[in-house]
This record gives C-alpha cells, sequence and structure tokens, in this order.
C-alpha cells in the first residue's frame, strides 16, 4: 500500500483513488516555512487523509528544527555548565532528533527532497 504517490495513489485493495481534491490548506499552527512546504508536497504529490496526518506531523518536527536552530544561533553552540565548564547547547540534541523525525517521515511517504 502507497500512502503518497505523484498520479494517483494505491489504497488498500489495489484500488487507485485520486485525493487531491480533498487536500487542504496548512494548518494554521505550522509557521511560514512549513506551510510553504505543505504547498509544493500538494502541488506535487495526491495524498490521502492519513498521509496529510502524516505531513502535519512531520513539518511540526521541521518547524521544532528549526526554532531550535534559531535558538542556538541566538545563543551559541555552547552554554555554560557547573563550574562554567562549556558544554554542548540542549538544543542541538532536540534539533537532531526533530530533523530525523521529519527525514523519516518524508521518507514514509515517499516524498523526494
Amino acid at each position: 500500500m502507497v500512502i503518497l504517490a505523484r498520479a494517483s495513489i494505491m489504497i488498500a485493495g489495489g484500488i487507485a483513488r485520486d485525493f487531491s481534491e480533498t487536500a487542504s490548506e496548512p494548518p494554521a499552527h505550522l509557521g511560514e516555512p512549513e506551510q510553504q512546504i505543505w504547498r509544493e508536497v500538494l502541488r506535487d504529490y495526491r495524498v490521502t487523509n492519513a498521509a496529510l496526518a502524516v505531513l502535519a506531523s512531520g513539518l511540526e518536527s521541521h518547524m521544532r528544527a528549526r526554532q531550535c536552530r534559531e535558538a542556538i544561533a541566538e545563543d551559541g553552540m555552547t552554554v555554560p555548565g557547573r563550574d562554567d565548564q562549556l558544554k554542548p547547547h540542549p538544543l542541538l540534541a532536540v534539533e537532531r532528533g526533530a530533523m530525523r523525525a521529519f527525514q523519516q517521515t518524508f521518507k514514509a511517504l515517499g516524498i523526494k527532497y
């Protein structure tokens, strides 16, 4: 079963169905960069409602990674730890995990990026 494909999608039982008419606007809580990705994906792919939910989750991860990157850019890659020793910024791990989740989502959906 393919959730996302370029022309039409295969659903359970191998029946092809075009979901382009049901594609929605990007979720309002996503940032502008993520909303743009949403629009580009829906322009290039036909999706199911389930795929839309997965896409939204992946873009939330992308937004989280972007927000972490912005905070790290402002704070620096290191922060003072105990006894004023420098340690890696704690958001580095959050950013890495969020980007991994985003990439896995796009891979699961079959989106080439």
